[in-house]
C-alpha cells in the first residue's frame, strides 16, 4: 500500500528522467492511431474554406498528427503555467499536464481537428487574462483581452462563442464584476466578429455563409452513434469525474477565496464543455480537447492533495482505462 502512495508521489512532482519517460510514453501512445480506423466523416456540403483545410488534414494523418501533437504540448504548457502561477491546486503538481496529455493522446478521433487544438490555445490564453482580474473593479484590458481571444477562437469554430458567459460568470467569481469590465468584455467579444462579418459581407454578398454559421449550432445526439468500447469508456470517464468532484468539493475549504474561484471556474468550464459536446452533433470531437483541460485539472487537484489509497487507486485507474480504451480501437478499429 505505501509503495503506491510513494509511486502516486514520484508522479505528482517526477523527476526530469521520469518526466521524459512520461511524455515519451505519452507519445507511443499518441501515434497508435496510425493504426487505427478515422471513425470522423468530414463534410464538405458548404464547401467553406475550414471545411476544406479539415479536409486536408484528414486526408493527410501524419501531418495533422505532429501538428495536433506540438500544439498539445503548448497547450499543456500553458496549463502548467496556469497553475502554478494562479495556484489552481495550491501545491506544484505534474498531473494535470500529465492527465492532459495522456487523455488527448487516446482520443485519437481528435488528432485531425488541428483547429480545435489551436482554438484551445486561444481559450487558455483567455484563462491567463480573465485570472488576472481577481478583485480588480478596473480590469478593463484584462476583461477584453479574455473576451477577444474566446471570439477570435469563434471566428473559426463559431459555437466556442457560447464559452463568453462563463467570463462574465468569472467576473462575478472573482469579485471583479463592474460596468466598466463588462463594456470591456463585450467589446473585446464584438471585435472579431464585426471585423468577420464585415469582411464576409464584401466577398460574399449572397450571405450563404450565414447559413454555413446556422449548420455549425445544429442539434443531434453524436455520442448516440459511438462504437461500445467507446461509450464504456465515457461512462467510465464520468464516474472518475464524479469522485473527482467530491474529493474536490471535500478539500475545498482548505483553500484560498481566489483559488475556490478558479476552481469553481474550472468546474464550469468542463461542465459546459461536456454539454457542448453532447448537443451539438458536428460538435462532438471538436469540444473534445475542452473537456480534457476541465476533467485533466478536476482530477488531478484530489489526487495531488488527498493522501490516501483510495486516490492512488484512482490514479491507477484513470491510466489503465486510457491504455485500454486505446488498445480496444486498435482491435475494434484497425485499419
Amino acid at each position: 500500500m505505501q509503495n503506491v502512495k510513494i509511486e502516486l508521489r514520484n508522479y505528482i512532482v517526477p523527476s526530469i528522467p521520469m518526466a521524459v519517460m512520461l511524455m515519451l510514453s505519452v507519445v507511443v501512445v499518441w501515434f497508435s492511431d496510425l493504426f487505427i480506423q478515422n471513425t470522423i466523416r468530414v463534410e464538405l456540403q458548404n464547401q467553406s474554406e475550414l471545411a476544406k483545410l479539415q479536409a486536408f488534414f484528414a486526408a493527410n494523418l501524419l501531418l495533422s498528427n505532429i501538428i495536433s501533437l506540438l500544439i498539445t504540448a503548448l497547450n499543456a504548457f500553458i496549463i502548467g503555467q496556469l497553475n502554478n502561477k494562479y495556484t489552481i491546486i495550491r501545491t506544484r503538481s505534474f498531473l494535470p499536464v500529465l492527465f492532459f496529455v495522456l487523455l488527448i493522446a487516446s482520443w485519437h478521433d481528435t488528432h485531425i481537428i488541428v483547429i480545435s487544438h489551436l482554438a484551445l490555445t486561444f481559450i487558455l490564453l483567455a484563462f491567463f487574462a480573465i485570472f488576472d482580474v481577481y478583485r480588480n473593479r478596473n480590469a478593463s484590458e484584462q476583461s477584453f483581452l479574455s473576451s477577444l481571444l474566446i471570439a477570435t477562437a469563434s471566428v473559426f469554430i463559431e459555437p466556442l462563442l457560447l464559452y463568453m458567459p462563463l467570463i462574465w460568470i468569472g467576473l462575478i467569481l472573482f469579485h471583479s464584476l463592474s460596468f466598466r469590465n463588462l463594456l470591456a468584455s463585450i467589446l473585446g467579444m464584438l471585435t472579431p466578429w464585426v471585423l468577420f462579418v464585415a469582411l464576409k459581407f464584401y466577398y460574399q454578398p449572397n450571405l450563404e455563409w450565414i447559413h454555413t454559421i446556422g449548420e455549425s449550432f445544429e442539434f443531434g445526439i453524436p455520442v448516440l452513434g459511438r462504437h461500445i468500447n467507446e461509450l464504456i469508456y465515457m461512462a467510465i470517464l464520468l464516474i472518475l469525474s464524479i469522485i473527482g468532484f467530491v474529493g474536490l468539493s471535500s478539500n475545498l475549504n482548505q483553500d484560498s477565496m481566489k483559488t475556490r474561484g478558479l476552481i469553481h471556474f474550472n468546474s464550469l468550464f468542463l461542465i459546459l464543455s461536456f454539454v457542448y459536446s453532447m448537443v451539438f452533433v458536428r460538435q462532438f470531437y471538436v469540444f473534445m480537447p475542452f473537456m480534457g483541460v476541465g476533467l485533466a485539472i478536476l482530477l488531478a487537484h484530489p489526487l495531488t492533495l488527498r493522501k490516501s489509497n483510495f486516490f492512488s487507486y484512482v490514479f491507477i485507474v484513470f491510466i489503465l482505462v486510457n491504455l485500454i480504451f486505446v488498445v480496444s480501437n486498435l482491435i475494434i478499429l484497425p485499419k
